[in-house]
């Protein structure tokens, strides 16, 4: 959903935990982790370093390598048809991607949802690589951050792999933003963040679903992209707050209240 900033100020909140090096390289060990194929795929075609045409394949295929030695599972998850809400950032993002060999035709459609057939091709080659490596992979019906998340949280896999956090706002357990695994480099260079909404450290970060969804709202993502004017992340937060206490201060009058009137009645001789 893309909210500006969120992963900052939950870091500055003390939700986020960094790892690196060994601790990392142990953090990941045993786990299986879903990652949005999109995420890697939009990456690959950013690589400077490989100028051939199948450089999401090279690309694909050292990730997976990496994880898979250092013990991780990495499940990959295609996106389907994204929703309606949604078309002006993708448009935004692949006219980055394709620049000028993309088709300013479409983009007068853009509230049609619709794939990117050369988008599609990628997915294509590397579900063939996946096939033949005899990992799994999934298929979304509409965005894969969101399976990612629905993976998660049907405890299919330990966690997301994200580069902005957003699966915390589909609801996912446990989400490493910027996880960077490489085999050739010495165990120092390992790096990633982690936050475990179930874990001690994510015990203080008492938000619903509901809530992320609001916050994206207020704060502006990918579906409302302005948001509410002048509110931002952590004023959107304050609002949540608010509205937390008063929820919770309804909660305990209504549990008052039922506890008075089921009181039985006691009768005066």
């Amino acid at each position: 959903m893309g909210i500006a900033g969120l992963w900052a100020f939950l870091r500055e909140e003390g939700h986020v935990r960094p790892l690196e090096g060994v601790e990392l390289a142990r953090h990941v060990d045993g786990k299986v982790l879903a990652i949005d194929a999109s995420l890697w795929l939009m990456q690959s075609q950013l690589e400077d370093s490989h100028t051939h045409d199948r450089k999401h394949i090279k690309v694909v295929f050292e990730r997976v390598i990496h994880f898979l030695m250092m013990g991780a599972l990495p499940v990959l998850v295609f996106e389907g048809t994204p929703p309606p809400a949604k078309q002006q950032e993708l448009e935004r993002r692949r006219k980055v991607m394709w620049g000028t060999s993309y088709s300013s035709s479409f983009s007068s459609r853009a509230s049609v949802p619709r794939k990117n057939m050369a988008f599609e091709q990628l997915a294509t080659d590397v579900k063939k690589l996946l096939d033949a490596l005899g990992l799994p992979f999934e298929q979304a019906v509409g965005e894969g951050e969101a399976m990612c998340a629905l993976l998660n949280r049907q405890h299919r896999v330990d966690a997301v792999v994200s580069n902005d956090g957003d699966a915390l706002l589909y609801g996912a357990r446990a989400v490493y933003k910027d996880l960077r695994l490489h085999v050739r480099l010495l165990p120092d260079h390992h790096r990633g963040e982690w936050l475990d909404r179930e874990s001690d450290l994510g015990a203080s970060l008492s938000m619903s679903s509901q809530d992320f969804l609001a916050l994206c709202l207020l704060s502006g993502c990918d579906f409302l992209m302005a948001g509410v004017k002048q509110v931002g992340c952590k004023g959107a937060m304050e609002i949540l707050r608010v509205l937390q206490r008063r929820r919770a201060k309804q909660q305990q009058q209504q549990q008052h209240h039922q506890s008075t009137t089921s009181l039985p009645l006691v009768e005066t001789s």
